[in-house]
């Protein structure tokens, strides 16, 4: 039983400390003190610790002593830093909980009562209230506050720190956002060095430690703190090298928790927690670089970080929050040269689905095997793998969550698989290949990409991965293309490694060509095929009724069979109510995808095939139409390697549906005309399947193919690419595209300029005079979008 006594002794005792570590705040320290010694609560004791200031600050506080007796003030005999001073005030705090008061802020006058009452009534160690973010101005800093207000009603155990410390988000470590017990402050810095001192983000290890000790975390919504933003210490003007430096000390804290931790135990999850800290407090020293530092610094100041984190950390941190940061750093960074000799392959792409860069990549890693290589696939998603692969191939699949996470674990698979040369098939298709293929590089592997579209798609598709890719060319070791006008392209905008490759056969024609001789016209229907994913912003297949209206005029005896799934822009159930509203149900017949068997059952059974893409890179199912002997008929694309010389092609003007019906007509009527063509689509295809792959491969891992495969820039081929600028921007002006717009415009604007920019357009200025045409366009189409 308690006596009367001890009673009083515990009335008297204070029921929450209030610790104010005080460094030179003599300008803002009387704002502070005036709102601890005001708190509604009068059973507290305000904990004054002065870290050796060389300004008035003691002299304040002094002052404020002979007011309140409540106020104690320690002085240090040296200067020791911010987490000192707190582990000075907890040391001397009588209470059983404690708040933390920066010398330049504030507190709201029930936050002790609010905050105690809560810890009372839920049996919390750690509890969690609100805060008011002002800026220099006065005006309220939504984004941080937003940032920083409690998410959680509660926690237990080791959910406290893996959810206050979200690894899905920048970590916010402020020791002030909470009322602590004081046993569990004393615990957690007993896991630090008596003297330690940390000079930069000092409260994040306290606050991450505590997280992790603690038994329950409970929260309310009061927003008992008013922090002052900028208004002292955490920021100022006149950034250099030095201060930079100062701000990167961040990340000397952040390893003293690391040390601490493995001291105190942990588990996975706390472990992602803090790696993801890790992450958030290289960002906050990365925003300094970006943010603050000027441009001739950048170099150094990058060179300087990557003495305190691996190279895999910085990319990581910049991929996770900071991405623009990429585009400062990217040119500073330290990447090794890798002169291995090429032994181990991971061809890495998004997924194995059905699709054409799927079929490539399956195919691929066939005949590199073949060549003596040893092969990973390595798949973002792992999900619906649509191709058979061989025992001897390694599928590896990336795991999932954050990107940081899947870089690591990137990171993990390479090492496991000894992998020498990454080939990265994805950089039309995501913005994240960058990061990926620095985690590469920064290992001493070789990171190289084959791009599957000419290089004008992007523009087509009005986005900016074209002028992504030109970005961080540099990234990129060996540049594989589809033909050599994308040659000629590339190489004009600086890259030298650059490589025309023929894709190989798609798995449905590994090892065989289906037939040895020509097809015979047809007696009477004339059985059209169309093979693809249902694309209109880039395969137009809408035309496909348009063209069938055409030859409709000419004869009834015909059908279009549309085989392929849908796509965004573009359903198997819309393109079926545009054959129906056309009244055209018993000449087109649109099945959805087929494959394997019942694909080539269709292919077998047509007579020619038609092609309306807008533009493309290769064209798999030419070549697998060719196979069978089948004509072709389509709408130009001139720099398609597989139309070169290949007089199984028949090219018509783009978007000219009459002209292709003729064609189609004429072709299906006209025996000897028939034969002649199927014959030379079937020696076409004979030369697609000759080339020795696996010979190819070999020469280009070891930089000994043959000069034809990396002509010189030629103007030809650079005349191809202002020509169809002028086109997409001809098409878009007039509709034809799914993606228009000024924003568009805009994007496009920028290929534009990185043609003009590049080597090629030095060499006449012939060439300029198609690309001013192409601007006039671009000028005249926003302002016929304007006018819409």
């Amino acid at each position: 039983m308690t006596s009367s006594s001890e009673r009083a002794q515990q009335l008297k005792k204070p029921l929450v400390s209030i610790v104010m570590p005080i460094f030179n705040d003599e300008e803002l320290l009387a704002r502070a003190l005036d709102t601890a010694i005001k708190q509604s609560l009068k059973n507290i004791e305000i904990i004054c610790v002065d870290d050796y200031s060389t300004d008035g600050s003691a002299k304040i506080i002094e002052r404020y002593l002979k007011k309140d007796t409540r106020i104690k003030l320690i002085r240090h005999k040296e200067n020791a830093s911010a987490f000192q001073a707190r582990l000075t005030g907890i040391k001397a705090a009588s209470a059983n909980f404690i708040l933390f008061l920066d010398g330049d802020d504030e507190l709201h006058r029930d936050a002790a009562k609010l905050a105690y009452a809560q810890a009372i009534k839920s049996g919390s160690d750690i509890v969690g209230f609100g805060s008011t973010v002002l800026r220099k101005d006065g005006s309220i800093s939504r984004d941080y506050e937003n940032a920083i207000q409690p998410l959680h009603k509660q926690l237990v155990g080791s959910n406290i720190v893996t959810k206050l410390f979200d690894p899905n988000k920048p970590s916010q470590g402020q020791m002030w956002r909470y009322l602590f017990s004081t046993k569990l402050l004393v615990k957690a810095y007993s896991y630090f060095a008596e003297n330690q001192r940390v000079n930069r983000i000092n409260d994040l290890p306290i606050a991450f430690l505590s997280a992790s000790l603690a038994k329950k975390y409970t929260s309310i919504n009061d927003k008992l703190y008013i922090y002052h933003f900028y208004a002292g210490r955490s920021g100022g003007a006149n950034f250099d090298l030095e201060k930079f430096k100062f701000y990167s000390q961040g990340v000397d804290s952040i390893n003293l928790l690391g040390v601490a931790l493995q001291k105190a135990g942990t588990n996975p999850k706390i472990q992602e927690s803090y790696d993801n800290t890790r992450l958030s407090v290289v960002y906050n020293v990365l925003q300094q670089i970006k943010n603050n530092l000027p441009a001739k610094y950048h170099r150094e100041a990058i060179s300087f970080l990557l003495t305190k984190i691996e190279l895999d950390e910085l990319v990581s941190s910049i991929a996770t929050y900071l991405p623009d940061a990429l585009d400062i750093v990217r040119d500073y960074l330290p990447l090794p040269t890798s002169n291995k000799k090429p032994g181990s392959i991971a061809l890495f792409t998004n997924n194995l689905n059905t699709g054409g860069v799927q079929a490539v990549v399956a195919s691929q890693a066939k005949y590199l095997r073949e060549a003596g290589y040893k092969v990973s696939i390595v798949l973002l998603n792992g999900n619906d793998i649509a191709f058979k692969i061989p025992k001897s191939i390694t599928v590896e699949i990336v795991d999932e969550g954050p990107l940081h996470v899947r870089l690591k674990s990137f990171k993990t698979i390479l090492k496991n698989n000894k992998i020498d040369t990454v080939i990265n098939h994805s950089v039309l298709y995501n913005f994240s290949w960058p990061f990926f293929n620095l985690i590469a590089k920064g290992a001493g592997i070789k990171a190289n990409a084959w791009i599957h579209s000419f290089a004008l798609r992007p523009m087509t598709e009005g986005n900016t991965h074209g002028k992504f890719l030109i970005s961080n060319l540099s990234l990129i070791d060996d540049l594989i293309v589809l033909s050599k006008t994308d040659v000629s392209y590339w190489k004009s905008l600086g890259h030298k490694n650059v490589y025309y490759m023929p894709n190989p056969p798609s798995p449905l024609l590994l090892g065989n060509i289906p037939i040895s001789n020509p097809k015979k016209a047809p007696k009477s229907q004339i059985n059209i095929v169309w093979v693809g994913r249902l694309q209109q912003a880039t395969k137009r297949v809408l035309s496909l009724v348009d063209i069938a209206n055409e030859l409709s005029k000419l004869t009834d005896n015909f059908t279009v069979t549309i085989i392929g799934p849908g796509s965004v822009d573009l359903t198997v159930k819309q393109l079926q109510e545009k054959v129906k509203t056309q009244g055209l149900e018993n000449n087109i017949k649109v099945t959805g995808p087929k494959h394997g068997s019942d694909l080539i059952k269709e292919l077998k059974k047509a007579d020619i095939y038609i092609n309306t893409s807008i533009i493309e890179g290769y064209l798999l199912t030419l070549v697998e139409a060719q196979s069978f002997g089948l004509p072709v008929v389509m709408y130009e694309l001139p720099w398609l390697a597989t139309v070169e010389n290949n007089h199984g092609v028949i090219q018509t003007p783009q978007g000219n549906p009459s002209v292709i019906a003729r064609e189609l007509y004429e072709l299906a009527i006209n025996k000897p005309l028939y034969e002649k063509v199927s014959k030379a689509s079937l020696d076409a295809s004979k030369t697609y399947l000759s080339y020795d792959f696996p010979k190819l491969y070999k020469q280009l891992l070891d930089h000994s193919l043959p000069k034809e495969f990396s002509p010189e820039i030629q103007d030809e081929h650079m005349g191809i690419y202002v020509k169809w600028t002028q086109f997409y921007f001809a098409d878009l002006m007039q509709g034809g595209n799914a993606t228009s717009g000024i924003e568009s415009i805009k994007q496009k604007d920028a290929e534009i300029e990185a043609l003009k920019n590049s080597k090629s357009m030095k060499v006449g200025n012939a060439l300029l005079n198609p690309l001013r045409k192409a601007k006039r366009l671009k000028h005249k189409l926003a302002k016929n979008l304007k006018n819409r």
